[in-house]
């Protein structure tokens, strides 16, 4: 129980949160809801935004020791797109593109063959492309941009 400065006092519920290790890069990221809408957030983002304050022109946030799991906030800091791109070269970490393209990629929902059906689906223009998402479990904007050629676009029907 808290007394505000009105003199009411109101209570606030405690929540854990949960930090899911997202297997695109590693990065941690966690899940916060507000008016019954999830946002997912990358957690050395909150940690230094919270604590430094956001990031000055033309700079992201950079782990020193290249871990992206270690979220301390002496491991972070603000600097170039170029000294974090110097950070991989020098953890060991960097990985030559085209590294998570289609099926290599740990996030893909979706296989080339599948792909392919649904490009197939789409050009025969029977079904919608909402109802596509749903029998493959992925979101309506991915199927838009799988119509329009921007992602899985190396896949041939």
């Amino acid at each position: 129980v808290v007394e505000r400065s009105n003199g009411r006092a109101q209570t606030f519920s405690e929540k854990v949160l949960k930090a899911i290790l997202n297997k695109n890069g590693g990065h941690m990221t966690v899940g916060l809801h507000s008016a019954g809408v999830q946002r997912t957030f990358r957690v050395h983002r909150l940690v230094i935004e919270t604590f430094i304050g956001p990031p000055p022109s033309g700079t992201e946030c950079c782990h020193n020791d290249g871990d992206p799991t270690n979220n301390r906030l002496d491991n972070l800091r603000w600097d170039t797109h170029a000294a974090n791109m110097g950070d991989m070269f020098k953890h060991g970490t960097y990985v030559k593109p085209p590294h998570l393209i289609g099926e290599k990629n740990p996030s893909s929902k979706l296989t080339e063959d599948q792909v392919r059906e649904i490009k197939g689906e789409i050009a025969v223009g029977k079904r919608s492309l909402a109802s596509i998402a749903t029998d493959y479990g992925v979101s309506r904007p991915q199927i838009s941009l799988i119509k329009a050629g921007r992602s899985w676009g190396h896949v041939d029907v």
